[in-house]
Formats: structure tokens, sequence, C-alpha cells
């Protein structure tokens, strides 16, 4: 599984933007199906790698941008909408070390996080 994320963050002055985005590579091991009826595929996952942080803005229009380094665990269900598509929810929390200098007002993104998403299975697709 490669994951990649992106989260925007308000910054505690007012002509910044602040975004902190994540670049995991990470892994799932998916639960063996409790039933042949139900196409629910509820899974435990991790993945690590940097969050890079960025400053836009400020009187000179300065750009600044920093990474530390981060991870993420979570549990999660995928839902198959067909052979090759699905509907996935899952939460988990990322555990980041702290940024140099604070970026947005904070030098920690350490914390819990629920994600929506879609995805395609490339190849023979999700067998039922």
């Amino acid at each position: 599984m490669i994951s990649i994320g992106a989260n925007g963050l308000a910054s505690e002055v007012s002509t910044d933007v602040t975004s902190v985005a994540n670049i995991l590579l990470g892994a799932r091991y998916y639960f063996p199906k409790a039933s042949l009826r139900s196409s629910l595929r509820p899974y435990l996952a991790a993945a690590a790698g940097p969050y890079i942080a960025s400053v836009v803005g400020g009187t000179f229009g300065t750009v600044g941008t920093e990474a530390a380094p981060g991870g993420w665990v979570g549990v999660g269900l995928d839902v198959p909408v067909n052979r090759w598509f699905m509907l996935g929810l899952d939460g988990g929390y990322n555990l980041v070390a702290d940024f140099s200098e604070p970026v947005g007002g904070r030098k920690n993104y350490s914390g819990f996080q629920v994600l929506l998403g879609f995805s395609w299975t490339f190849g023979k697709g999700v067998r039922e």
C-alpha cells in the first residue's frame, strides 16, 4: 500500500498559508472473511515516512519547508463496489516527531485521523 495524504492547516498569523503533507509507505493485514456472503474487508494497517510542512506568505512572501519523520497505525474497512473499485473507511493515529520550528503555531502534528477513501485495484481485481 502506498498512501499519500495532505492536511491543510490554519496558521496563527493570518497572512501565512500553512500545510502539512505526508508521504507514507506501509502495509495492510486483511482479516480472513468470516462469511462467504460478506463482502466487507476489515484490516489493520501501519505506515511510515516523512511529514513535510511548508509555510507560504508573510510580509515578504517567504517560503519555508521542513520535514519530520513519522508514522501511522490504524484499522479500517474496505467495501468492494465491483471487482476493481472499493470504498474505504479507516481511522488511526499519526505519531510525528517535533518540527524544529513551529509550523502554523504547532511543533507537533501527532493525533487521531479518520479517512474516507476510494481505491482502484490493478490486475485481476478483488475476487469474490
